[in-house]
């Protein structure tokens, strides 16, 4: 079986909506009456959040955060992601994705996640999502602060399970995410795209709306 390296926001948690909505609660906070907010996301969407923080203070003509102040805001804006997603009994995977880890797992497939999120959503994921079932928390790859790239993130998760990424399958939900993966030596990259948005590229081996629609033929060797 091929070893697999998945992303998590937007992948197996669709969470890309609630992303969008607390980074908006978190804008009206800072700028109630500043620029107004619409399309400001798909400006951003991607992006680290010390860069957003800073987007949205240079959007608005204010002097950026310094480095501990853009951090505080970060860590609240994904505390308030985390809250949301628990007070609102939203924490549940991707569908078919349970199934097709089960299926991977089964089978003896390498696995692991290359994930943009910080350790503090990283530790969320694992406890709300019972991500343990699958993963080993030790060997994800995350933004730990030293890691600046997804780019390193999926070098990371390729290294910690002792897999060439050239054999590896890759499965994202955003461009950058795919390019990414790429750029990491990955040429099979499967799309979650629930909105069909995507146009086929080289190394997009599908492009499906969920998990129960992926070929499990493609793991196989």
């Amino acid at each position: 079986m091929k070893p697999v390296i998945f992303d998590f926001n937007g992948t197996l948690f669709q969470d890309s909506a609630i992303h969008l909505m607390i980074w908006q609660e978190l804008y009206d906070k800072l700028f109630p009456t500043g620029v107004p907010y619409p399309e400001i996301y798909e400006r951003i969407k991607g992006l680290h959040n010390c860069v957003i923080i800073d987007y949205y203070y240079e959007l608005n003509g204010k002097k950026k955060p310094s480095a501990s102040e853009n951090e505080k805001l970060s860590l609240l804006k994904e505390k308030m992601y985390r809250d949301y997603c628990r007070d609102n009994q939203l924490c549940v995977l991707t569908k078919g994705a349970p199934e097709l880890m089960d299926y991977l797992k089964a089978n003896n497939a390498k696995i692991n996640l290359a994930s943009a999120s910080i350790k503090e959503n990283v530790d969320f994921f694992f406890s709300d999502f019972n991500l343990g079932k699958w993963f080993k928390r030790e060997l994800v790859a995350y933004d730990d602060g030293i890691l600046g790239s997804k780019k390193e993130m999926y070098d990371k998760a390729c290294q910690n399970i002792g897999i060439d990424p050239k054999e590896a399958v890759a499965i994202e939900d955003s461009l950058i995410g795919y390019r990414s993966a790429v750029s990491a030596g990955i040429n099979e990259v499967i799309m979650i795209d629930p909105k069909h948005i995507f146009k086929k590229e080289d190394n997009m081996i599908e492009i499906v709306e969920d998990f129960t629609a992926i070929d499990r033929a493609i793991f196989e060797k």
